[in-house]
């Protein structure tokens, strides 16, 4: 299987939404990951490994690696939505928006649904192959994690349609 996920680029004077790409070829008890810039779920789990915790399985693995992708997505996620919010009340008091600061956030969220969006749908893939190398509780997981991308995806459009609103 070759499988292309995407993570939130924590690197330094790197804007979040610019998302780094991580690149898998798996077969069997082999996991081969490409990569150009560091990715930190990645980093997570070399630090697990080194600390003498390695996950069991590669279904362990992906799990442990779609989790770590997912929860930074998700607090970058979080951070878009108290920005439109601040936004929203300064709005409603009818207090000056910085233009280009509402265009960077809108930027900022379109930027990652394209790239969230097409992960949720590989992630769903991935939790449906019940016959391949993961146990059932690596496909419920994994569930959970493309259920988690899915809302995600979901508070980015919510967010977006704000952001519209809010210039409007």
């Amino acid at each position: 299987m070759i499988l292309n996920l995407r993570g939130i680029n924590l690197n330094p004077e790197a804007a979040p939404e610019d998302m780094v790409s991580l690149r898998m070829w798996i077969e069997g008890r082999t996991i081969v990951t490409a990569r150009l810039r560091k990715v930190w779920a990645v980093e997570a789990l070399r630090d697990s490994v080194a600390a003498g915790k390695p996950p069991q399985s590669v279904g362990r693995v992906l799990v442990e690696l779609t989790q770590g992708l997912t929860n930074r997505i998700e607090t970058v996620s979080l951070e878009l939505e108290d920005q439109t919010d601040e936004f929203e009340v300064l709005a409603l008091d009818r207090q000056f928006v910085a233009p280009e600061n509402l265009g960077r956030t809108r930027q900022a969220v379109i930027k990652m649904r394209r790239f969230i969006n097409p992960q949720r749908e590989a992630v769903s893939a991935l939790a449906a192959l019940e016959d391949w190398i993961l146990h059932e509780d690596d496909l419920a997981a994994l569930r959970e994690n493309a259920n988690r991308t899915r809302r995600i995806v979901e508070e980015l459009d919510a967010t977006r349609d704000r952001l519209s609103a809010v210039q409007d």
